[in-house]
């Protein structure tokens, strides 16, 4: 029998601390507290016991031997499939089973007693900006600094509490101007004795208290600036040679930006040479012909299509002196491409952007949601006094403010990563019949209470015997939270937000989010659909997000199958519509 109470046996404050029951016989724990699924990294009991442990586990052969022996032990010891694997000081007593067999009782002792103290929460919470190569600045809007990771420190110096200090009067001064004008800043500074930089600041909302939080970030320019010097000077001597091919031609940075053209690309692209240069490869070719070419090894053939023509051609990858320059050119195909070929290659293009896509996904997961969870969990660890009081009112504060916005950013980095899965063709949906009546109660019952914090009415209306949509449930809970949320955040005190589900004239059922909020203008609404692009409200409700709310709602729902309508005006509220057709219902 699984159970998640704390444990018994003796243990009086140990309830505070990680404590489960091992079963030898089984291989599996059978108990524990609601510490140890935090430690453990677990959900639910259950979870933990479908958890299989390696047998090289260091606690396993002690765990044997108090069992054979029915001998209590203490010993220092890792466990690797735990958020933190230690070591800890942990003890070990026999004990019985729910079925009378011979089992383990195993907590961790006291923070007194382990062989050295936990990791300071502050460390935690950097712990993600100190893995990044360049400064990053973490300030208030006095310009305060909060929190600097290792690079600026290096770049900077590790002792100056001020913009001023690190940055210098002046380029301080102008951070901290065009973040109070706009709330953000991108240009270049150059800091005193340390030379050009580019700083990229926005201005946050502490989640916690609402102040002004600016993030900064910083990029030495010393190299960029004398590579630039050595391209202008090589450019000068291969024009005349690059206006004499044939071929058309294009220098191209780093950065996908063209330094270099001859008169062939220019008759190509059917644009002038001032129009060229300094044009981005993304407004030159489409968003396929992009990818193909970012994947290709080889010369690879592509469609081009300017002034409403399309043609084919072929791309050559040329070495060029210039560093960080790559020299592409574009010769017209005459004839039929072999289409067994152009398949071939699509494929392995498709192939190789997707794999690139999975890597990344995996890597973001693990380096920075296994880092969020342990802040977590440990934040609720000490919020809670599980294991003592902290002592300090401040403290108590400052856990909270910790587990909030921990929250906060795992959930931000859960909705970039659903929304990269979706656009890369990896998101792990699980079709099956969902009834909408009862996801519709779940997603209002859980945002009741912040709509009453709100003074906003939130009602729900579901047409009785509603056929099932077949759909990932999972998904279609976080579309409407997504909707609801929004709905509730911008719709002022006294006003009305209504959830439906109904169907609909051509045999389909519509899930509908209406509010009689603020609205958007149709400039606006483009913003708000767009990854990481907010409505700037001057006067009115403005809350503090990360413009994914609505873009991941939308691609959650056509991930799903069904149709994402959206109609608003200033002053008259929104109404969105997830529209499942016939053939996505069915009985449950």
């Amino acid at each position: 029998m699984l159970s998640s109470s704390s444990p018994s046996g003796g243990e009086t404050a140990a309830g505070l601390l990680p404590s489960w029951l091992w079963d030898p016989a089984a291989g599996r724990i059978v108990s524990a507290n609601r510490a140890a699924l935090v430690f453990w990294d677990e959900s639910s009991v259950l979870a933990l016991a479908e958890r299989t442990f390696s047998p090289d586990e260091p606690f396993l052969a002690i765990a044997r031997r108090v069992c054979d022996a029915s001998v209590a032990e203490t010993a220092v010891l890792r466990f690797f499939g735990a958020r933190m694997h230690g070591p800890f000081a942990c003890r070990l007593s026999p004990a019985r089973l729910a079925q009378g067999g011979a089992g383990v009782r195993m907590a961790l002792e006291p923070a007194a007693r382990q062989p050295a103290p936990f990791d300071a929460m502050a460390h935690r919470i950097m712990e993600a900006l100190e893995r990044l190569p360049i400064p990053v600045l973490i300030a208030r809007a006095s310009g305060a600094v909060l929190a600097a990771n290792a690079a600026a420190a290096q770049a900077f110096g590790a002792t100056g509490a001020t913009l001023i200090e690190r940055l210098g009067a002046a380029p301080a001064q102008k951070v901290q101007d065009g973040l109070a004008a706009t709330g953000h800043v991108s240009r270049t500074i150059r800091v005193e004795g340390r030379g050009p930089w580019h700083v990229e600041a926005r201005r946050q909302r502490d989640p916690v208290d609402g102040t002004p939080l600016d993030l900064v970030v910083l990029r030495n320019l010393t190299g960029v600036i004398a590579a630039e010097a050595q391209l202008g000077a090589w450019a000068k001597k291969a024009r005349a040679l690059l206006d004499s091919a044939e071929e058309a031609l294009l220098a191209v940075d780093a950065d996908g930006r063209v330094q270099l053209v001859n008169r062939a690309a220019t008759r190509l692209f059917e644009r002038p040479r001032e129009r060229l240069i300094g044009a981005s490869l993304t407004t030159l070719l489409g968003k396929a012909e992009r990818a193909r070419l970012a994947a290709a090894t080889a010369p690879v053939e592509i469609e081009l299509r300017a002034a409403g023509t399309t043609r084919r051609v072929r791309v050559d990858f040329r070495p060029l002196a210039a560093p960080g320059v790559v020299g592409l050119a574009f010769t017209e195909v005459r004839g039929q491409p072999d289409a067994e070929a152009v398949l071939r290659r699509a494929l392995a293009a498709s192939e190789a952007s997707n794999r690139k896509k999975s890597e990344f996904l995996a890597k973001v997961s693990h380096e920075l949601r296994t880092p969020l969870n342990a802040i977590i969990g440990f934040a609720e660890i000490m919020r809670d006094e599980r294991m003592g009081t902290l002592g300090n009112a401040r403290y108590a504060s400052y856990v909270r403010d910790i587990h909030h916005s921990g929250q906060l950013l795992l959930s931000m980095i859960n909705d970039l990563l659903d929304l990269s899965k979706i656009e890369s063709g990896y998101a792990d949906l699980r079709q099956k019949p969902v009834d909408a009546a009862s996801v519709i109660q779940r997603v209002v019952s859980l945002l009741r209470p912040a709509a009453a914090n709100a003074s906003v009415s939130l009602a729900a209306h579901v047409t009785p015997g509603l056929t099932a949509v077949v759909a990932d449930e999972r998904s279609l809970e976080q579309i409407l939270l997504n909707l609801v949320s929004n709905a509730v955040k911008f719709t002022e005190p006294g006003g009305r937000v209504l959830v439906t589900a109904e169907a609909d004239a051509r045999g389909g059922v519509t899930l509908g989010v209406r509010d009689t909020g603020v609205g958007m203008s149709p400039a606006e609404l483009k913003v708000a659909l767009e990854p990481f692009r907010r409505v700037e409200r001057v006067g009115g409700l403005d809350r503090p997000g990360t413009g994914l709310g609505l873009p991941l709602a939308k691609a959650m729902a056509e991930a799903n199958s069904a149709e994402f309508r959206i109609a608003s005006a200033p002053k008259a509220g929104t109404s969105i519509e997830i529209r499942f057709p016939r053939e996505r219902l069915a009985a449950l």
